[in-house]
């Protein structure tokens, strides 16, 4: 009896994986497999999230009740779309075609949000015909100076422990390091409820390491 009600104790990561499972879908592409998640119908609006995000970043940028379709695709290396789909951000936009192509939409829109913002600029460029709005979110256009220098520990650090990045999240750290976020959102329900939405989407970070 004791064998039979036995159930294999998982990691939070494996944890984690089920739940991405449930919320998002693999689509075979001519380039390899895309994670993607979308909500909404109209248009077609592609949200492509920055570091330590994934599916579920974009689904934080996305309102369906605006009349789009958000389209919410994992770049590569990040939760379930493998980095070989596109190790570069010019690789990245030509997955981004073959994704539209895969799911039979001939125009959208895209989002570039922070590090998702080169990889969208590259499919504006290369596909003017079928980009039909480009918006870009605190994105970014160019290398950062001194990243390397100033990231690598803290990514090694970061990256080491999920419980580290589960403890920012439920303990509200960024509101301590972004004082104004709380002055911002300190009476406004829905904005708070965005911001932690938008933390939860960095955990765990070990499924997202390589894309970072």
């Amino acid at each position: 009896m004791a064998a039979a009600i036995h159930k294999t104790r998982q990691s939070k990561p494996e944890r984690s994986s089920e739940r991405f499972r449930a919320q998002s879908e693999i689509i075979e592409t001519a380039l390899g497999p895309v994670e993607m998640a979308a909500c909404g119908e109209g248009p077609a609006v592609v949200v492509l999230h920055g570091a330590l995000g994934g599916f579920d970043r974009g689904m934080v940028y996305s309102f369906p009740e605006t009349g789009f379709k958000f389209i919410c695709p994992s770049r590569p290396g990040y939760l379930r779309t493998p980095l070989e789909a596109g190790t570069t951000f010019e690789e990245q936009a030509e997955l981004l075609a073959a994704l539209l192509d895969a799911l039979g939409i001939e125009q959208a829109a895209v989002i570039g949000c922070s590090a998702g913002g080169p990889p969208a600029v590259y499919f504006a460029a290369r596909y003017p015909q079928r980009c039909w709005a480009l918006v870009m979110g605190n994105a970014m256009t160019g290398p950062i100076k001194g990243i390397n220098t100033l990231m690598e520990p803290v990514a090694k650090m970061f990256f080491g422990w999920d419980w580290l990045t589960w403890f920012g999240v439920n303990r509200g750290v960024l509101y301590l390091l972004r004082p104004n976020l709380g002055i911002q959102t300190i009476n406004n329900r829905e904005k708070q409820a965005h911001v932690i939405a938008m933390l939860r989407s960095m955990y765990p970070t070990s499924l997202r390491k390589p894309g970072f």
